[in-house]
């Protein structure tokens, strides 16, 4: 996921269409933005 992106599939002119998301742009690093954390808790799964 983090590499490959994400599948997703979406709207456009009433025409169903797919698409990758890509989570990190590798060829221009200045584009992400990080966050270190130690823990994180996730609610709603």
């Amino acid at each position: 996921m983090m590499i490959n992106g994400v599948s997703v599939e979406y709207e456009k002119d009433g025409e169903k269409r797919g698409d990758k998301v890509k989570l990190i742009d590798f060829n221009n690093i200045n584009n992400n933005q990080f966050l270190a954390v130690n823990q994180c808790t996730v609610k709603g799964i």
